[in-house]
C-alpha cells in the first residue's frame, strides 16, 4: 500500500511547489539576501554586515544602488542616531534577461557605552524611476 501512495504523494508535492510563488517572483523580480550579519572583534563590539540586492532578468531595471549608514544608541537613549555614512554603491547594466546583483559589505565598531547597527537602503531603478526599494538592518552589537 505504501508503494502505491508514494508516487501520488510525490506528484502532489511537486504540483504544490510549482504553484507557490518564488521569493523573487513574489516581489516583482526584486529580492535581497543577507550574506553576513554578526558581531565580532574585540568584545564583540564590531558589527559585520554584508547583503546582496538582486534584480531578475524579467524586470526592466538598469541600475541597483545601496545606501548605507551606521547608527548608534547610547544607554538610556530611546532613538538611534546616525554615527557614520558611507558613499552610495551602484551598478548600472543593460536589461538583457539575465539576473543582476550588487553586494555590499560594511563594518562598524561600537563600544562599552553604545550599541551600533548598520542600515542598508537598497533601490532598483528602471531608467531613472524607483522600481523597488527595501531597507534592512543588521543585528545590534
Amino acid at each position: 500500500m505504501r508503494r502505491r501512495l508514494m508516487p501520488g504523494l510525490i506528484a502532489m508535492l511537486a504540483l504544490v511547489a510549482l504553484l507557490l510563488p518564488s521569493t523573487v517572483a513574489a516581489s516583482g523580480g526584486y529580492d535581497y539576501g543577507v550574506v553576513h550579519n554578526y558581531c565580532g572583534g574585540s568584545y564583540n563590539w564590531t558589527t559585520f554586515f554584508k547583503a546582496r540586492e538582486i534584480a531578475s532578468g524579467t524586470t526592466g531595471a538598469n541600475k541597483l544602488t545601496i545606501d548605507s549608514w551606521a547608527q548608534a544608541q547610547g544607554p538610556g537613549d530611546a532613538h538611534w542616531g546616525t554615527a557614520q555614512t558611507w558613499p552610495r554603491v551602484s551598478v548600472t547594466f543593460t536589461p538583457n534577461g539575465s539576473y543582476h546583483h550588487l553586494t555590499v559589505a560594511r563594518k562598524i565598531r561600537g563600544g562599552v557605552d553604545e550599541a551600533v547597527r548598520i542600515v542598508f537602503k537598497m533601490t532598483a531603478w528602471d531608467h531613472g524611476l524607483v522600481a523597488w526599494t527595501q531597507t534592512i538592518r543588521s543585528t545590534v552589537c
